[in-house]
């Protein structure tokens, strides 16, 4: 199985209209937390942050890059080089650990 991430690429890499619409960096990392496999509340919980606060980032992403729902902002994110997807794995910090991954190789303990 191949292994990815997304990641938020550097601020200065993005395309003029994006960098105009004022995306937030840490609605873009909400985005890629999201994208990459977890749920809300594992966002949250990685985060540090509240629940809603995960919603109002994921909302105001969504209406910032003019999408319709958080898998069409994901895809013109990808678009616009505001997140990529790498094969870089690097060693998971203590934050993310028992924390469901894409890669389907940790899990929270509720699922287990």
């Amino acid at each position: 199985m191949v292994k990815y991430r997304i990641s938020i690429n550097p601020r200065s890499e993005w395309d003029d209209d994006v960098k105009e619409a004022k995306v937030s960096p840490r609605g873009l990392e909400v985005l890629a937390v999201i994208a990459d496999g977890m749920s809300n509340k594992d966002t949250a919980r990685l985060l540090d942050i509240k629940y809603q606060t995960v919603k109002t980032h994921l909302h105001n992403v969504v209406m910032k890059l003019g999408a319709r729902n958080v898998t069409q902002a994901f895809m013109i994110a990808l678009a616009k080089g505001l997140i990529r997807v790498t094969t870089d794995m690097p060693e998971p910090s203590e934050k993310w650990r028992g924390i469901a991954t894409i890669s389907g190789k940790e899990r929270t303990e509720n699922e287990k």
